[in-house]
């Protein structure tokens, strides 16, 4: 009896050696996360080695990709189903071509992320939603403002603190106004200097849809490219440009930062990171500008708009979704993540945590001329209106733009561009 029970110790004792041995032996798990922003390269190598520090048997491998290249390699890896990464960011233009088919690439994050969403911006989650489930975590919510040059509305006789100047530009009919004084030709030589704005057109006119409650489709999927709303807005765009003339097109490349600080243009109108570039490229001029709502249209009085947007999925292929799922929680989803995330990328988290901070909220911006910019977008963060994707947004951006551009060239009417666009992608949804 007593060697019994001794060989029952032995054996037991063994399978508790063996079973230890190989949790120490264990596979260390490698997740491969793909992007191709730069600015966002900088927050992820400060955040992996805290990450793997936390979770040290998860190995986590970055590669930065060329951005023109991005969407068509990952899309190339799926159909041949090698080179896919576990974790890939994903480009708000871009998810529906992934999202085409039964076949879709992406794990269904709807049951994992229930407990998060009381922690989020609800309106950002629609953005990454097909067929009522979540794919994808977005990274930024995007609040669009309108900055200003506040020595050149001084020089014109207007107000210049940014209180002031909100009220002055409370609505588009207000802009125009204030936009024909600021509007001029400096030098005598018959040709404008400086105007009002510079349009990238798409970018504002996108801003101006939203505003109004449009988009590219309703909320049950329908094209509504041809709307009356949306074809009276193009051609307010193209009166800003054409008629009213004090807006002119984007210069382009680095031309457009030097026009900036040079003075060509009062004020711009764009999403957050866009005017983190505008920031960044523009030094000449810091400390001049100040930041208020965009001018509101009087059928909704909407001050703010959202344009462009990243999200990280999990792919199907990935073989260890646990592992990526704390991954995600940990640079998305955590309220540790907001503060690096912003100073890395000064791009508002769309989680609600981030419109409390105090290092977001309460800082002076030395280039806003000691403005509180972080207040101000995550006051309008709370405001954007809800749009609508589908799996065919990809080809309903590529249709609007180029129709657009007909239109700017004088080579179509409003109407028919749009009608035009529309009906492309009414054909492929067929």
């Amino acid at each position: 009896m007593k060697r019994l029970r001794m060989l029952v110790v032995l054996v037991l004792c063994i399978g508790l050696i063996m079973g230890l041995g190989s949790s120490l032996m264990a596979e260390q798990i490698t997740l491969t996360v793909t992007d191709w922003s730069s600015t966002r390269e900088n927050y992820f190598k400060d955040l992996i080695p805290k990450f793997e520090s936390l979770y040290p048997d998860i190995k986590i491998n970055y590669v930065r990709k060329p951005s023109s290249q991005y969407p068509d390699e990952l899309q190339t890896a799926f159909i041949a189903g090698v080179g896919i990464p576990d974790l890939p960011m994903i480009e708000i233009s871009s998810m529906g071509r992934f999202m085409k088919g039964k076949n879709i690439p992406f794990l269904d994050l709807t049951d994992w992320i229930k407990p998060f969403r009381s922690k989020m911006i609800e309106s950002r989650l629609v953005h990454w939603t097909y067929y009522g489930k979540v794919y994808a975590v977005p990274q930024d919510i995007h609040p669009s403002v309108l900055i200003y040059r506040r020595d050149l509305f001084a020089e014109a006789g207007y107000p210049s603190d940014p209180t002031q100047v909100d009220k002055l530009l409370e609505n588009w009919e207000k802009f125009i106004a204030v936009g024909q004084k600021l509007t001029k030709d400096i030098n005598g030589d018959g040709k404008i200097d400086r105007y009002m704005t510079f349009l990238e057109p798409w970018m504002q006119y996108w801003l101006m849809l939203l505003q109004q409650r449009s988009g590219m489709f309703d909320k049950s999927g329908k094209v509504i490219i041809d709307s009356k709303t949306n074809i009276d807005t193009l051609k307010f765009l193209v009166d800003l440009l054409k008629n009213y003339k004090i807006a002119d097109l984007y210069p382009s490349g680095a031309a457009l930062y030097s026009a900036i600080d040079d003075g060509n243009a009062a004020c711009i109108l764009g999403a957050e990171w866009h005017i983190g570039y505008i920031k960044q490229y523009t030094s000449k001029t810091a400390g001049k500008w100040g930041a208020v709502p965009l001018p509101a249209w009087p059928s909704t009085k909407i001050r703010t708009g959202t344009q462009g947007g990243s999200a990280m999925t999990i792919t199907k292929a990935c073989k260890h979704p646990d592992a990526a799922k704390k991954f995600l929680e940990f640079v998305f989803l955590s309220k540790d993540s907001i503060k690096p995330r912003w100073a890395s990328t000064y791009q508002l988290p769309p989680l609600r945590d981030a419109l409390t901070m105090p290092e977001i909220v309460n800082t002076p911006d030395p280039y806003f001329g000691g403005q509180k910019f972080g207040a101000l977008i995550t006051k309008l963060a709370r405001q954007i209106p809800v749009y609508y994707m589908t799996p065919y947004w990809p080809e309903g951006l590529d249709a609007m733009q180029n129709e657009i551009r007909l239109v700017i060239d004088g080579k179509k009417s409003p109407e028919q561009g749009l009608k035009d666009a529309a009906n492309k992608v009414r054909d492929l949804m067929k």
